[in-house]
């Protein structure tokens, strides 16, 4: 009888010896997949290289691809950005506010580049200098898979995903792009150009987490977007694709990412009469938590 007592009832012990004690719920429990760090304030200094095309059937625009430096505070989820050229010597900037949330994310942002040309970079003979572009914007999304998958890991660098995953982003924006040219090659835009334009957009990211506390992400999302040129209330579609990816380290205090991506645009103005614009950014950004 004994015997049986012990068959019957040792493994139903040593079980709940296992859920009970502290240091073996580990075998259970899968570690947390995104861990806070406790450091609520942080200052980053990035380095950023632009480049960029605008294409028109008529004529094409490519940027001097400056570089730009970049410094930055985040308070908790709130994280703004200032960049402007190493050069000064130009109106560009490129200013940015995040909110990342646990589920949501809000991003908002205006940019200007007056460096774009149809000349040659080597010999630095432009013609037709002064393809101005200025945009802005307001985006919110949802991430599906919150609880596992965390974007503020990967961008703001104000938490530490722990197992890779991925997940499906939705979301919906509202922008204003103005261009100009004063190249009798783009007379559509010798007067300046006003679109405002909004949809929404969905998209994947996933993030693979490899040894020595880095992490790779990669992320495409795709945006429809109706447009409407103020200057003569015309409608055009403007398709977009935003492919990211980046690569990055967290350590106990500091964190550091390089992110490279582009969001292409097309503007339809109707089947035959299009113009794309491709603005590319490669960046690393070293962030120093407090």
């Amino acid at each position: 009888m004994g015997s049986f007592v012990k068959r019957t009832y040792l493994p139903i012990l040593v079980f709940l010896y296992v859920c009970i004690s502290p240091h073996n719920t580990g075998l259970l429990f899968a570690e947390n997949p995104i861990v806070p760090f406790d450091e609520k304030v942080a200052l980053s200094f990035s380095g950023k290289y632009n480049m960029g095309i605008f294409q028109q059937q008529a004529a094409g625009y490519t940027t001097d691809k400056p570089w730009d430096i970049g410094l930055g505070i985040r308070y908790k989820n709130i994280a703004a950005q200032l960049y402007i050229p190493i050069s000064f010597n130009n109106d560009s900037f490129d200013v940015a506010l995040n909110f990342y949330l646990e589920e949501m994310y809000y991003e908002t942002f205006i940019k200007r580049y007056k460096n774009f040309h149809n000349g040659d970079n080597e010999t630095g003979e432009y013609e037709n200098v002064g393809l101005d572009i200025m945009s802005s914007g307001i985006m919110a999304g949802w991430i599906h898979n919150h609880k596992n998958h965390s974007l503020r890991s990967v961008f703001t660098m104000s938490e530490k995903q722990t197992a890779s995953n991925g997940s499906l982003l939705y979301g919906f924006g509202v922008f204003y792009t103005s261009i100009y040219s004063k190249s009798e090659d783009m007379a559509r835009y010798n007067e300046r150009v006003h679109i405002v334009h909004f949809g929404p957009a969905a998209g994947y990211s996933y993030t693979w987490i490899l040894p020595s506390s880095m992490f790779l992400n990669a992320g495409l999302s795709i945006g429809a977007n109706l447009g409407i040129n103020t200057n003569d209330t015309k409608i055009l579609f403007i398709p977009q694709i935003n492919p990211k990816i980046t690569f990055g380290h967290h350590n106990t205090s500091w964190s550091i990412n390089t992110v490279m991506g582009c969001t292409a645009s097309v503007l339809l103005w109707s089947m035959d009469n299009f113009d794309v614009l491709i603005p590319a950014t490669m960046s690393i950004t070293f962030s120093k938590r407090f």
